[in-house]
């Protein structure tokens, strides 16, 4: 019996070949899925690299550059530039027209230094992001982690209360909605992070920053960058047109005016575009001159978020984002619309009057004579 050839293989010889197979397999759906992420990496890095020199012309045509959201979509104003098929996403599931258009900062006509311009955080499951900075080379970062009201969130989410930045800063308002457009880690593990305040949002932010972070507070009017500092803005509305007044109390803050008019007491003077330094006890309001808004492509945009959250929720995907963003949109463009009404409505009265008055006058001509 024991010189007989044994046939087959024994159990315990399967469960070996069963488990190299699957450490085999495991290293192969590995290495794939990190060859398709860096396919995609690559591809969003070249979108945002044509974005990038689009803007660049659009400067050169326009002498000013793309105001991007609210007024219009980024797609919209460079589409005679490049073609749509650049401003998806390979990560952006659903998506069928406009990946990065939440992500673009607009920074009035200067842009030479080194500023976040325009990104995307949907990388490596959200944890790297490709980012443009000064509209220079494409860059990969690492996301920083953010927390807001003890919950971590991810860029697009919006929020009230307290956000807390990975090395400490805190920016709290109870009433003001914030999104955060991101947060990465630059070489050197430096913070460089990016909150937007929508429009339509009124009532006081206040910053608490940890020295060498870098922190901006985009408004309607102001981007507001942190130099290791304490200060507060109030952002509202005066005669319909968005305002943001900054107070510091401690450290240094730049405040890039994004155009409009510099308001001191009574007197209104041109803002420019060049950063004002305010140290401690100086302020400075700014009032945002209002642009017009392209609301056929707001529409369609509106459109487009709202089928995307159709399909988010239809295989169970979180939308929340999503839908803060549509929000958002939605908010401006009623505001916005509203407006018109409004001064149609009083430019219709006053030529009323105004008829009236010429009627009555013709009808008497002494009437007029006082």
């Amino acid at each position: 019996m024991n010189g007989q050839k044994r046939s087959g293989f024994s159990l315990l010889e399967i469960l070996l070949c069963f488990a190299g197979l699957s450490v085999v397999m495991t290293v192969i759906v590995s290495a794939s899925h990190r060859v398709r992420d860096h396919a995609h990496t690559t591809l969003c890095m070249n979108n945002l690299r044509q974005i990038s020199f689009a803007v660049s012309q659009y400067y050169n045509d326009h002498k000013e550059y793309p105001r991007g959201l609210p007024y219009d979509t980024l797609s919209s104003q460079l589409d005679s530039y490049i073609g749509a098929s650049v401003f998806i996403c390979p990560e952006d599931k659903m998506e069928l027209s406009d990946s990065y258009s939440q992500y673009y900062v607009y920074r009035g006509n200067d842009v030479s230094a080194f500023q976040y311009v325009i990104g995307c955080p949907r990388h490596a499951s959200r944890s790297r992001s490709v980012n443009i900075f000064s509209l220079q080379k494409a860059q990969t970062c690492n996301n920083a982690k953010v927390v807001a009201n003890h919950t971590e969130i991810l860029p697009g989410a919006a929020t009230t209360g307290t956000i807390t930045l990975d090395d400490g800063t805190t920016i709290q308002s109870d009433t003001v909605k914030m999104i955060l457009i991101q947060s990465v880690k630059l070489g050197g593990g430096a913070l460089y992070t990016v909150v937007r305040v929508p429009d339509t949002e009124t009532g006081k932010v206040t910053v608490n920053a940890t020295p060498g972070t870098k922190l901006e507070i985009v408004t309607p009017a102001v981007v507001a960058g942190v130099r290791g500092t304490r200060f507060v803005l109030d952002i509202g509305y005066q005669d319909d047109v968005p305002y943001t007044n900054v107070n510091v109390e401690e450290g240094v803050v730049a405040v890039e005016p994004l155009g409009g008019d510099m308001i001191d007491g009574t007197s209104v003077k041109a803002a420019g575009f060049s950063p004002i330094l305010l140290t401690k006890g100086m302020s400075v309001n700014i009032r945002n001159r209002q642009k017009p808004f392209h609301f056929e492509a707001l529409t369609e945009r509106i459109v487009y978020l709202r089928k995307k959250i159709a399909g988010y929720e239809s295989i169970g995907k979180d939308s929340q984002n999503v839908r803060n963003y549509c929000d958002w949109l939605e908010k401006t463009k009623t505001r916005e619309l509203a407006e018109l009404a409004d001064d149609s409505d009083n430019t219709n009265e006053t030529a009323s009057d105004t008829a009236n008055d010429a009627a009555v006058n013709n009808a008497n001509p002494n009437a007029a004579i006082k």
